[in-house]
């Protein structure tokens, strides 16, 4: 599972993508807001494909505030660049809802050395901060590999740092619904600003263990008669927001600044 539903600035015009001379692709590099106080907004390409890429191609401008919904988030480990890829994007307005929520399934690739202060620290004030690392398929026989971050204070009631600390181990299944948070700094020998992308951790699912000896029954849970007309549960299409009288998506939805991105 990999969903990425994303706001975020166009940083440039689009480009098309020559490389692929029999399926429209559209580049553009973006950046979603920063989250939360000490960080810095989160730099990525935005690929778009499909039937909107031509559209997008064509009307998309830098300056411009996007909504990329349920993308697929990639994270190239060599260049350590983020790339989010997705065939439903849409032009909004300034008061549209600032998302920044990601789901990703996978397995761990490290346990958890609590002696080791790159996997788990704490801070004068409380805080316990728990580092573990995901690795997640991308359906072509390779994987990549996303830093998780999270963090809790002694009372919270929902400690997520100290629930990945004692029940992650390398190996095991997860499923955490986050954020992209971004810390910039300067780098004090050679005075050059540095950046370091996690995912911050709200939630997360474990899968449950089954009994020794027993395998778990899957049991279907709707029958359908025979000769049956089935639906679709999803709804249907709406026109795309990228001609000139609906270049705006409706800004309704208002833009807490009190929300804590």
């Amino acid at each position: 599972m990999n969903f990425a539903s994303l706001t975020v600035t166009l940083v440039g015009d689009p480009v098309a993508d020559a490389k692929n001379p029999n399926w429209f692709v559209s580049r553009c590099l973006a950046n979603v807001s920063q989250a939360g106080k000490n960080r810095v907004e989160t730099p990525l390409e935005l690929v778009v494909v499909g039937d909107r890429a031509k559209m997008f191609q064509d009307n998309a401008k830098a300056g411009m505030k996007v909504f990329v919904n349920r993308g697929t988030l990639r994270h190239e480990l060599e260049t350590r660049k983020f790339s989010v890829i997705s065939g439903s994007v849409e032009p909004v307005g300034d008061g549209f809802t600032r998302f920044n929520d990601i789901i990703l399934s996978g397995r761990c690739i490290k346990d958890i050395d609590e002696s080791d202060p790159k996997s788990v620290r704490r801070t004068s004030d409380g805080l316990l901060i728990v580092n573990q690392t995901l690795q997640v398929r991308t359906g072509d026989g390779q994987s990549d590999l996303f830093n998780l971050v999270a963090i809790n204070g002694a009372n919270d009631k929902l400690p997520i740092a100290r629930l990945i600390a004692d029940f992650t181990r390398k190996g095991s299944g997860l499923t955490i619904h986050g954020r992209l948070s971004t810390r910039g700094w300067v780098d004090e020998s050679t005075g050059e600003p540095r950046q370091n992308t996690q995912i911050s951790v709200s939630k997360m699912t474990l899968p449950p263990r089954p009994q020794a000896g027993q395998a778990p029954e899957i049991k279907p849970k709707v029958s359908i008669s025979e000769g049956s007309v089935t639906k679709s549960l999803w709804p249907g299409s709406s026109e795309n927001g990228w001609s000139p009288q609906e270049s705006q998506l409706s800004s309704a939805t208002q833009v807490d600044d009190n929300e804590p991105f």
